[in-house]
C-alpha cells in the first residue's frame, strides 16, 4: 500500500520551490500538494489528509502530522519550545513543540483537532534530539517540563512508535550549508543518517522541515532530502511485509 504524502511548498508566508525539477514524483509515490495561502488553512488541509509523510518549509506542519496517542521524536538544532510569554522574537518557528504539548497559543492545535481527534502530548512522551542552538534557559525549561533532551539517541531510549519530526538544521552546516538556520555544531551527515535510521525503526509518521531551496545551489539539500524520503519509504515497506 502506498504512503499518503503531503507537500507544503511554503516557509510560513513565503512560497518555496521544494519539489525537485528533475524528479516530479519526489520519491516513489505521488504527493498531495497543499498551497493554501493561509497557514491555518494549510494545516487543516494536511490534518484532513492524515498523511504518513509530510515535507514542508517550516516546522508548523508537524502540528498537522501529529496523531492521537502517538509519541514524538523531535530532531532539531533549536528547542522550538517558546510560547508568546517567553519568546523574544515572536516567531512562530520557535513555538511548535510547545504548542503540541498544549503550552502557549493552542489555536493551531485546536484547528487540527477539529478535523481529526488530536490530543496534546504529555512531555514525558517527547524526546528532543540534537539541539545545539537552544535559547538561554530553554533547555533547562524543557527538562523541567519532563521533556527528554538528548544529544543522540540510543536503542534503549526508544519505546513504542513515534511521529518523527526532523528539522534539517539538525545537520551540521559543514554538510548542509543550505539549512534555514545553519549550525556548525550540528550532527555530521554520517552521524545523522545513523541516528535517523535508528529512529525510523520506531516511526509511523514522518514530518520534515526542508533546507532553503534558494540557497541550495549545489543541490546538496535536495540530495539529502530525497535520501531521507527513500529511507523512510524503505522502512515503512519493510514494516508492512
Amino acid at each position: 500500500m502506498d504512503l499518503r504524502r503531503a507537500l507544503i511548498p511554503y516557509h510560513f508566508g513565503i512560497p518555496w520551490s521544494i519539489m525537485p525539477e528533475r524528479d516530479k514524483s519526489f520519491g516513489s509515490g505521488e504527493w498531495s500538494v497543499v498551497t493554501w495561502p493561509k497557514l491555518s488553512s494549510r494545516l487543516v488541509t494536511v490534518a484532513s489528509l492524515d498523511p504518513e509523510l509530510v515535507v514542508s518549509g517550516d516546522c508548523m506542519a508537524a502540528i498537522a502530522a501529529q496523531r492521537p496517542n502517538q509519541k514524538l521524536l523531535w530532531f532539531d538544532a533549536h528547542g522550538d519550545f517558546h510560547t508568546l510569554a517567553t519568546t523574544e522574537t515572536g516567531n512562530l518557528g520557535g513555538m511548535p513543540l510547545a504548542m503540541l504539548m498544549g503550552l502557549g497559543d493552542t489555536t493551531y492545535t485546536q484547528l487540527c483537532a477539529g478535523v481529526r481527534q488530536v490530543r496534546h502530548i504529555c512531555p514525558t512522551e517527547v524526546i528532543h534530539v540534537g539541539g545545539t542552538k537552544f535559547d538561554v534557559g530553554e533547555r533547562a525549561t524543557m527538562e523541567a517540563s519532563h521533556v527528554k533532551v538528548m544529544d543522540s539517541l540510543s536503542c534503549s531510549s526508544l519505546n513504542g512508535t513515534y511521529h518523527l519530526h526532523v528539522d534539517t538544521d539538525v545537520i551540521s552546516s559543514h554538510d548542509l550549508p543550505s539549512s534555514v538556520h545553519p549550525s556548525s555544531l550540528g550532527m555530521r551527515l554520517d552521524d545523522f543518517y545513523g541516528q535517523y535510521e535508528l529512529a525510523l525503526q520506531h516511526t509511523e509518521v514522518l514530518s520534515i522541515k526542508t533546507y532553503d531551496p534558494m540557497k541550495d545551489v549545489a543541490g546538496i539539500g535536495q540530495e539529502i532530502l530525497l535520501k531521507m524520503i527513500s529511507m523512510f519509504e524503505q522502512s515503512r515497506y519493510l514494516t508492512r511485509l
